[in-house]
């Protein structure tokens, strides 16, 4: 999704080959990536990821966070995916229909069976979505699911899922976090073990967790798709500090890092035997600032308003960012058909801010991970130059991430990488209803609320676009999010490294991909 919230908000709608993009394989001694397509490949071998946080559980139904997305992804399949253009495509459900508004029919594949040898079938289906409607599950997705009546298995490899109401987004919540499933015989043996120990039917099987340390996937060797995957072990190992990520892979202890930073960008370009793309121009991502009403001074709109005009994003993108993103003036990306072109771009206005203060002098906390302490060096200067003095805490991705759902912060510097379900209730649903699973303010309206449960029911495109357009609207005028830029996807692998795709939500798919010489 719910990300570095390093959030990955969502399965992508476009997927293109790294090496067909703009900025594949620039600079030095880059080189781009083969195709994948028609390619075959080579099994064996270990691959090491460099991620630049740990997962805080590899329960999928719980964690929205990036590192735990990148994980889960190789442990667990979706009921639906998204296809090359953008339609939704099977998955572990191999067709489906839609009798009536509110009915869907799933028909599953045959013959899958989980890592622990449990069948893959109707039943699991059902314990995994209810698991994650029942509302003592704490589960992230719970309001992704909440226009469900009921799911029923009418027979092994049938289900029905009925609807309260008209819902348009759930074949692309299925095809996200919501629709991995999980073994209900792992699940029913340790509930509170499971995010340690889980249990999927993904290309990869959990062979060891050291929190903090690494995580080592092995080969699933009776994965439902022939042929897959190619490696024999991934390894991921979480490493805060960017400037270390970078060197690692540069050094080849990593093979491939989840992100580069816009400092090191130079660096990675130059470097001999290491290919660096910058994705797809249908990447959606945003780097923000959420602010805690229920923290004074931020219960008062007129804090946070001068918060966001004190913000110089076009210097935060020229000289922090290197020019790899645009200013950003919503929490969605210009790429999404629910973009509002009318809303004005945020002025620098320190001026302005102050004037919004009264005069007041504002002192606030702003935590900051390890990948944006250079943003939240300019968003200090620039607030002091509104007369808001900003202290900067420094912490690690999960403690940030942690203390967001707790609201136990005044403001935070923050990101949302992936931005794009193939449908964007996955976004605004999650950061602006009141049990959206990326808001971690805990704050609405009853209008905006309104006005996104209704574009669910809708299934006309033109008309969901003008209710999200108004419910952009509305939040820029709460300003509990300051959207400061859209930043590019930077990534970068080792040459040996074949068949890499870059997607527009940021996940890997390490099924696909494999080590020249094996």
């Amino acid at each position: 999704m719910i990300g570095r919230i390093r959030w990955v908000a969502a399965i992508a709608a476009v997927v293109l080959v790294a090496g067909a993009c703009g900025g594949g394989g620039e600079g030095g001694g880059a080189t781009t990536s083969p195709t994948a397509t028609g390619a075959v490949g080579q099994r064996g071998g270990e691959l090491v990821v460099g991620l630049d946080s740990d997962a805080t559980t590899l329960d999928p139904a719980v964690d929205s966070g990036y590192a735990g997305t990148q994980i889960t992804a190789q442990i667990f399949d979706t009921l639906l995916t998204v296809g090359d253009d953008g339609q939704i495509q099977p998955g572990l459900a191999e067709s489906w229909e839609q009798p009536d508004a509110t009915t869907l029919v799933l028909h599953l594949r045959e013959g899958v069976t989980f890592h622990d040898g449990t069948p893959f079938d109707a039943d699991a289906v059902v314990y995994n979505l209810d698991r994650i409607r029942d509302p003592n599950s704490g589960s992230t997705w719970q309001g992704d699911l909440a226009p469900i009546d009921s799911v029923t298995a009418t027979d092994p490899l049938t289900v029905e899922i009925t609807l309260q109401r008209p819902y348009a987004p759930l074949l692309a919540v299925l095809a996200d976090q919501p629709g991995m499933m999980i073994s209900p015989t792992a699940h029913r043996a340790d509930p509170e073990g499971f995010g340690d120990a889980p249990v999927g039917t993904g290309p990869f099987v959990l062979e060891e967790r050291i929190p903090d340390e690494r995580t080592t996937l092995v080969r699933n060797e009776d994965y439902w798709q022939e042929g897959l995957p190619y490696l024999d072990r991934v390894v991921f190992r979480p490493i805060p500090d960017p400037t270390t990520k970078i060197t690692d892979l540069l050094s080849g202890a990593v093979d491939i890092v989840d992100y580069v930073p816009p400092q090191l960008i130079e660096r990675v370009r130059q470097a001999p035997g290491v290919v660096y793309d910058v994705g797809p121009e249908n990447y959606a991502a945003a780097v923000y600032v959420p602010m805690n009403p229920d923290a004074p001074p931020l219960d008062d709109p007129d804090v946070r308003r001068a918060i966001s005009m004190a913000i110089d994003r076009r210097t935060i993108v020229d000289q922090v960012a290197f020019g790899a993103g645009v200013p950003a003036n919503q929490m969605i990306a210009p790429s999404s058909w629910a973009y509002n072109p009318d809303l004005p771009q945020i002025a620098y206005d320190p001026e302005g801010a102050r004037e919004l203060l009264g005069g007041r002098t504002i002192r606030l906390e702003m935590q900051v991970p390890p990948t944006y302490v250079q943003v939240a060096q300019v968003i200090q200067q620039n607030l002091a130059a509104a007369g808001i003095e900003a202290t900067i805490e420094r912490m690690d991705w999960g403690t940030l991430i942690d203390n967001y759902y707790a609201k136990n912060y005044q403001i935070q510097v923050q990101d949302i990488l992936g931005l794009t379900r193939s449908d964007p209730d996955g976004v605004l649903y999650g950061f602006f209803a009141k049990d959206g699973s990326l808001n971690g303010t805990g704050y609405t309206t009853p209008e905006i609320q309104r006005l996104l449960e209704q574009a669910r029911t809708e299934t006309d495109q033109a008309t969901r676009a003008g209710l999200y357009h108004r419910v952009l609207e509305l939040a820029d005028a709460e300003a509990l999010y300051a959207p400061v830029y859209h930043p590019a996807n930077n990534r970068a692998w080792t040459e040996d490294l074949q068949g890499v795709e870059i997607k527009p939500d940021s996940v890997m798919d390490l099924a696909t991909v494999w080590l020249q010489g094996g």
